[in-house]
């Protein structure tokens, strides 16, 4: 009986365990009886505890399930709903639930008393063991009187006769119940933990009963809880998808709003106009905001007041900046241009200045002079494109020699577009200074309408990355085959002033590299004057029509051209314009058209003449997907000719884009017979005569023609 001591120390910590566990359920359930847990209907929540405890030395489970529903709604009258139902029905079975749980800890709650009843008669069984020791069976009487009464305790114990056969079924019990109250402790555990997951649960439904209950809208709501509880970087991406105007207003919302609200991530994209119901806006944009994607100052007039303050206090880093003004204002734009140039975020620029040449003092001039000088020597851009228009003077100005613009800037620029009318000269001295400072990175170069410095080809030769050029005709224009990347060309067929300059000394060097570059260009736009303005007559616009024979190359050679256009420009009104008459280069063309075999897009920028139509053929142009042509009539009766139905059956890849002028349907006797179309109105067709259904890799217009086998479209 001595190895039961252990036994019952184990028992006893055992029962201990159990009944503190019991204790902490009953707890659990009283604070909900007393209302310290208050819940609401419409939550089917309830928490399970699994308790082990022990009967016979071995531990029984328990399943002890605590509702956390306090009050049944009430049922109303009429027609029941089976949703209601079916959570009255859960609802019982979770208090059934909790009667049993209660039983069941009641008779917890007896075995615990049980086992500790067990534990004292083991105890009590122990000491009668002990009691023929004191009587000396064993023991001498000096031994026993040479003890104290504790240490006569142990030594009788330990005199105890051993019994091999007891001490192993023992050691076997005890090993059992220590297995058992480590299964105990760990049942425990995963209850606790049960307990903790459930009461986390409940505390998440009972915030979001809350919230349903809350006064608040939805959208507030979702800002409150939804938009708060983001991480930064999620935050930051709803953020992008404001306005600058409600960017600056979030600011309000909070400390952390604040700082978000204005971080460079969010406004490098943005775009901000000065108009007169923006010009706060953009005021407190550049007074707050770190960046900006592009600003548009399209109002001169408000350039006074969004520069009211001074200009270098203005830490808004601009990437793009456009300007469209006068040049009284390039002062105020100069000092701008130069602030952002400082701040290293510029990268491109776009100006436009409309001059009246009645209204043009000497002082403009010089204003306009070192705007030009600005965009010169700005560090760090990648694209300008200036326009200046209408400016009465010829008047040369010489390079401004201020020790601040002294050594050349690095090498950024990628894109120069230089563009002007009656004013060529006065581009002349910075066009120099651009193209060479830049000849390493400048991949897109743009002379519209300028007069070009006589060494401008050979500069441009010396660009190693450009492949788009604009350009008047060239002195010693073949230098520019040592242009390995260029294969888009925009020819001007006029040589600086279409007036004064003739273009008779350009033309053989025009001609050579046209021939020598057929292989490499793939992209070609011949810009010729109106040739039907009388005032144009001796332009050169005759002289330069033989140009597109120049385009076949030279024999045996099969050119790289795949898309051919011509533009007819009236520069007395600066627009392009489509002419009502054949034009003298389509005889040209017709006669080359069979060698241009990679030819995928033609644009005649005129009508269509028969010579053209006849040399389309479908066998030496197999590539060719569009063309583009103007007619001057009505073209209701052409549509249905069978000229035409043959020649779209004959090339089914091809489609005829024409755009049709304006003409009253009354003056057509074919559209009074025929009501199948309408044609009084200006506007652009297709034709096509493929599958309506087969993809094409042409995008047909709005108003698109199907020319079928049969008579009809």
């Amino acid at each position: 009986m001595d190895s039961e001591i252990p036994v019952n120390k184990e028992r006893a910590q055992l029962s201990s365990s159990s009944l503190q566990f019991a204790e902490k359920s009953q707890w659990l359930k009283n604070d909900n009886d007393n209302g310290i847990h208050s819940f609401t209907p419409g939550s089917d929540y309830c928490i399970q505890l699994h308790l082990c405890i022990v009967q016979n030395f071995s531990f029984q489970q328990l399943g002890i399930t605590t509702c956390l529903k306090d009050q049944v709604a009430e049922t109303t009258m009429g027609p029941t709903n089976p949703e209601e139902d079916a959570a009255e029905v859960l609802l019982r079975t979770e208090l059934l639930k909790v009667q049993s749980a209660e039983a069941a800890l009641g008779a917890a709650r007896v075995r615990v008393k049980l086992a500790e009843i067990s534990r004292d008669r083991t105890l009590k069984r122990r000491n009668q063991t002990t009691a023929p020791q004191q009587d000396g069976s064993w023991d001498s009487p000096a031994a026993s009187s040479s003890t104290s009464a504790p240490a006569a305790k142990k030594a009788k114990v330990a005199l105890t006769p051993p019994t091999p056969d007891g001490d192993a079924a023992g050691e076997e019990r005890l090993s059992t119940l220590r297995d058992q109250e480590r299964c105990a402790r760990e049942e425990v555990e995963s209850a606790r933990s049960l307990l903790r997951e459930l009461e986390r649960e409940l505390d998440r439904e009972l915030e979001r009963q809350a919230q349903d209950d809350s006064p608040l809208h939805a959208d507030e709501s979702c800002t409150q809880v939804g938009l708060g509880a983001l991480p930064d970087d999620p935050l930051l991406e709803v953020l992008s998808y404001l306005s600058p105007r409600q960017l600056l207003q979030c600011r309000r919302v909070c400390r952390r709003w604040r700082d978000l609200a204005l971080h460079p991530t969010i406004w490098r994209e943005k775009c901000l106009t000065v108009s007169r119901k923006s010009i706060q806006l953009v005021v407190s944009a550049l007074r707050l905001a770190p960046c900006l994607g592009t600003l548009c100052m399209n109002s001169p007039e408000l350039l006074d007041r969004l520069l009211s303050e001074p200009v270098t206090s203005i830490n808004c880093g601009i990437a793009a900046l456009t300007f469209d003004g006068r040049a009284s204002d390039t002062v105020l734009l100069g000092l701008l241009l130069r602030r952002q140039a400082s701040l290293g975020r510029l990268k491109t620029v776009e100006i436009e200045l409309g001059i009246d040449e009645y209204d043009f003092e000497d002082s403009d001039y010089c204003r306009l002079n070192q705007l030009l000088a600005q965009l010169c020597y700005s560090e760090g851009l990648e694209s300008i494109n200036l326009k200046v228009r209408c400016i009465g003077s010829n008047k040369p100005l010489p390079v401004l020699n201020s020790p601040e613009f002294g050594a050349p800037v690095s090498a950024t620029l990628r894109e120069l577009v230089l563009s002007t009318r009656c004013c060529d000269v006065f581009l002349n001295p910075y066009l120099p200074l651009h193209l060479g400072w830049h000849a390493t990175t400048l991949e897109v170069v743009s002379l519209n309408h300028v007069m070009p410095h006589p060494s401008a080809a050979l500069q441009l030769s010396a660009m190693p990355r450009l492949r788009e050029l604009t350009c008047p005709l060239l002195e010693n224009m073949p230098a520019l085959l040592q242009c390995p990347a260029l294969t888009s060309l925009r020819l001007i067929a006029t040589a600086g002033d279409p007036i004064k300059d003739s273009v008779e000394p350009y033309l053989p060097g025009v001609r050579e590299y046209l021939r020598l570059a057929a292989t490499r260009l793939e992209h070609v736009v011949l810009e010729f004057l109106d040739h039907t303005d009388d005032w144009y007559a001796d332009a050169g616009c005759t002289q330069t029509s033989d140009l597109v024979l120049s385009l076949a190359g030279s024999k045996g050679v099969v050119p790289a051209l795949r898309s051919l256009k011509f533009v007819y420009y009236d520069t007395q009104h600066d627009w392009e314009v489509w002419p009502s008459v054949p034009v003298p280069q389509l005889p040209h063309l017709a006669a080359i058209l069979h060698r241009l075999q990679n030819l995928t897009s033609l644009d005649l920028g005129g009508p269509l003449s028969e010579e053209v139509l006849s040399a389309l053929d479908a066998a030496v142009l197999p590539d060719l997907q569009l063309l583009k042509a103007f007619f001057p009539g009505c073209p209701h009766e052409w549509v249905h000719c069978k000229e035409l139905r043959a020649f779209m059956l004959l090339h089914p890849g091809l489609h005829i884009t024409m755009e049709c002028d304006d003409h009253s349907k009354q003056s057509c006797d074919f559209c009074k017979k025929h009501t199948c179309h309408n044609f009084a109105v200006k506007y652009e067709l297709t034709l096509f005569s493929h599958a309506a259904t087969e993809p094409c890799g042409v995008e047909h217009l709005k108003r698109a023609i199907f020319i079928s086998a049969d008579s009809s479209c």
